[in-house]
């Protein structure tokens, strides 16, 4: 924290301290960066140039109603976002404008008669409040939980002006709603601001949640894409969950389309495997069948090539020219046999790069890697070569499949990790879920008793005509909506 205050500082170029709201403002940063800290070892140079990073670009973006400069502009700016927050407040709960009107009321000595000069009063006293809650971002004014969720819908739009216009005066609406039944006996702009740094604490994260989902959501998703469409369903435990998706569900393969469709892969992977087979068949033939008659070609060769020395070859002995032949087509038959062995190992590694990761049958696997039974040499002289085959076992698949198992692994802890949390939090948020899930199934007897008028049997609701369950569905739904609001307000109440 040192280092990120003194860094700012100096960019700063001020002679002045720094003020207290700059102290609070580092707090978030700070606290989401608990488990990288120790608290026995200096933090990493690397997390401190991070956090430096955060804190000074979050300063530099922060809109002009949230900084304390004094300037014409940062004065005007305060006075929409107050503005706004009125707005809110009128679209959110009446009765809470109502409150902070008569609390604002100017004093005896002071009057006004003119309308504008009411609401210019009512402008400086409100916002003689909401200054210190909205220039420290609701830091030391809730609690670490609601705040760090208020900061969280804050950075999803932090570069887009309007966004941080509407969501920052949305919040404060929101928390004048929840303290209203605290408010309602304050007298004074003092009083009310000691009520929020008292009171505001204890509200919870659901209840913020509760109350933008159900009036200001639809804007603020307007405001962070360009199309109004919902990608992903919203599941929020305090609604009635009619449905977990809303794209279109693709249509349920059995188990013989499945069958069917795997024989069809099975079927050209080994007409594949035969297509290629005959092809190396071809390749040996034609290899086979110049080794054939290449015994003849050093003979030819070298009366074409030197036709000059024949003479010379029809001086020489019978049993001398048969020699120099023999000797001949041996070398040559070395030569071709070494291309013929260069030829498989290429093919052979072609063959291993190219094979592609698909189930095979026993037989498939077995006409692959099995090497063939050695064929009698037949009467000509003609050897018949084995077809290519390369080895079972591949080192560097293997090592692939450990890299991938490995991995897969890791990223399942992960992710079961941040959907169910850890320690204290899963059970905390076990607790959360098991006690909604049974609020929910209350909700859902109620609203069967209230449209049937009984308890509804295992298969009654299965066994109405599709118009019925239609129309009882949707009363139901509406039943249930209308029975979480009533516990919303009761817990408000508390």
């Amino acid at each position: 924290m040192t280092s990120v205050l003194s860094y700012y500082h100096a960019c700063k170029r001020s002679r002045s301290t720094l003020t207290d709201n700059e102290y609070f403002l580092t707090l978030p940063f700070i606290l989401t960066s608990m488990q990288s800290l120790s608290m026995k070892e200096q933090p990493s140079s690397k997390l401190v140039v991070s956090l430096v990073e955060e804190y000074v670009s979050f300063m530099g973006l922060r809109p002009g109603f949230m900084d304390d400069s004094g300037t014409d502009e940062d004065k005007e700016s305060l006075q929409e976002f107050v503005s706004k927050v009125i707005e809110n407040l009128k679209h959110v709960d009446k009765k809470s404008l109502e409150i902070i009107r008569e609390a604002c009321q100017p004093p005896e000595d002071m009057i006004i008669t003119t309308k504008e000069g009411k609401r210019k009063h009512l402008l400086e006293d409100f916002s003689a409040v909401i200054c210190p809650v909205i220039r420290c971002m609701f830091v030391g004014f809730l609690n670490v939980e609601s705040m760090l969720y208020i900061w969280d819908q804050y950075m999803m739009g932090v570069h887009n002006c309007q966004y941080k216009m509407e969501c920052l005066s949305a919040y404060v609406a929101i928390v004048i709603k929840l303290l209203s039944h605290h408010l309602k006996d304050c007298q004074s702009s003092t009083a009310m601001q000691r009520v929020i740094q008292t009171q505001g604490p204890k509200l919870q994260t659901h209840q913020f949640q509760y109350q933008i989902k159900k009036y200001f959501v639809d804007k603020f998703k307007k405001l962070l894409k360009e199309k109004d469409e919902d990608v992903f369903p919203v599941l929020d435990p305090t609604q009635a969950w009619s449905h977990w998706n809303r794209e279109v569900i693709p249509d349920r393969t059995t188990s013989v389309d499945r069958r069917r469709a795997r024989d069809l892969r099975l079927a050209d992977r080994q007409r594949v495997l035969e297509e290629e087979r005959e092809q190396w068949e071809k390749i040996i033939a034609e290899e086979e069948s110049k080794r054939k008659t290449g015994g003849y070609l050093p003979y030819l060769q070298l009366d074409s090539s030197k036709p000059a020395s024949r003479s010379q070859h029809n001086n020489e002995s019978p049993l001398n020219q048969l020699e120099n032949e023999r000797r001949d087509r041996i070398e040559t038959e070395r030569k071709l046999q070494a291309e013929i062995n260069m030829l498989r190992e290429e093919l052979r590694a072609a063959r291993r790069e190219q094979r592609p990761l698909t189930t095979l049958s026993l037989e498939t696997v077995v006409s692959r890697y099995i090497m063939p039974a050695p064929a009698n040499t037949p009467q000509d002289g003609i050897v018949q070569y084995p077809i290519p085959i390369h080895s079972i076992v591949d080192d560097e698949a293997e090592e692939v499949k450990n890299i991938l198992t490995e991995m897969i692994k890791k990223v399942h802890i992960s992710t079961h990790k941040v959907a169910h949390g850890a320690g204290r939090a899963r059970s905390n948020l076990d607790k959360e879920t098991l006690r909604f899930i049974n609020l929910h199934k209350e909700h859902l007897k109620k609203a069967e008793m209230k449209v049937f008028g009984h308890y509804l049997g295992s298969n009654e609701f299965d066994s109405l005509p599709s118009s019925q369950k239609e129309i009882k569905s949707a009363e139901l739904m509406t039943v249930i909506q209308e029975l979480i609001e009533e516990d919303h307000e009761r817990q408000e109440r508390r």
